[in-house]
């Protein structure tokens, strides 16, 4: 625990047009102590240790602890929590506006060079300079009510604008995406497997966009689709493993808003695998068949004069067409 001597003191007051200070009477913390390991509010007559915590928020120029992290304050500040130093003259005064007092407050918990270059400027300041070595220093922050005019922060401003603007032009990308990738998956669904394939290309550009917008259900979204190309290829394993895979995230909890809508996706794509396995598998049983019937016809007459169904003829035919051909 760091001695009382080492601590180094905000007061936060109001500044009004005459020049006088007042503490606002509010659950607001009128005063903080920083070290460079340690950043304490007091509020309510107990210090609370804030470093590295959310727990400041600002709101019309004042702070307010969202939520108390800590329950056990001794444990955390020591048993021997810092005094309040002496008052001092008014020259130890700095007027910020609401903006940069925030600046001031957030950059203390968050930043531990932040607390030593702020100790470092305060302690050698023209009215504390004469102070003996090791002792507390403390200056008045004052949150200049006449000034309370929001200012335009062009920088932030200019980079929301970008984001902003990156993600409507994303979302119309993917809107075509997902229009062309479901024309291409219609065609594939009929037989034609070039088009098949042009949808899961479409599907992997889909999920390039969602990991790069950082959507978890979007990127689902787009390895079903993918799923589906490769049903529609034939390369039912693969399709097969993915398809479990999405199924175990719409069950997590990242999927949660998203559930039941995704293990539908799931479902749904989940059947037309299965009847495309089954499909797959009647058509090479019948191709087969077919084969073992036209060697049969080719190569035993008993069996071609037999036979008198207009298929068995045609398929003969076109089998003894070919090896004429060959």
């Amino acid at each position: 625990m760091e001695e009382n001597s080492t601590w180094t003191f905000l007061e936060i007051v109001h500044h009004l047009e005459d020049g006088c200070g007042y503490v606002p009477n509010t659950p607001a913390p009128q005063y903080f102590a920083f070290t460079t390991d340690r950043f304490l509010a007091l509020i309510n007559g107990e210090w609370i240790c804030l470093s590295d915590s959310e727990d400041l928020d600002i709101r019309n120029g004042y702070f307010y602890p969202e939520q108390l992290l800590y329950n056990n304050i001794a444990s955390q500040v020591g048993h021997n929590p810092p005094r309040l130093p002496e008052k001092y003259g008014v020259s130890r005064r700095m007027v910020l506006d609401p903006y940069q007092l925030s600046h001031v407050v957030y950059n203390l918990g968050y930043s531990r060079p932040f607390r030593t270059s702020c100790a470092k400027f305060i302690r050698e300041r023209p009215t504390t300079r004469d102070r003996q070595q090791g002792q507390s220093a403390c200056i008045t922050l004052c949150l200049d009510e006449t000034a309370f005019v929001h200012k335009f922060d062009e920088a932030w401003e200019n980079r929301i604008w970008t984001l902003c603007m990156w993600n409507e032009l994303v979302k119309e990308h993917l809107a075509w995406l997902s229009t062309l990738g479901g024309a291409f998956s219609a065609l594939g669904k009929i037989g034609f497997k070039a088009f098949a394939e042009r949808a899961g290309k479409i599907s992997i550009s889909q999920l390039r966009l969602a990991l790069r917008l950082g959507d978890p259900i979007l990127s689902s979204r787009s390895r079903i689709y993918f799923a589906l190309s490769l049903i529609q290829q034939r390369s039912f394993r693969m399709a097969r493993r993915i398809l479990r895979n999405e199924r175990r995230f719409a069950r997590s909890e990242a999927a949660r808003s998203e559930a039941d809508k995704l293990e539908s996706i799931v479902d749904s794509v989940w059947q037309y695998l299965l009847w495309e396995e089954k499909q797959n598998k009647y058509s090479a049983k019948q191709k087969k068949k077919l084969e073992a019937r036209a060697d049969r016809l080719l190569f035993d007459d008993e069996t071609m004069r037999s036979k008198a169904t207009i298929a068995d003829t045609i398929l003969a035919m076109s089998r003894l067409d070919f090896a004429q051909k060959a």
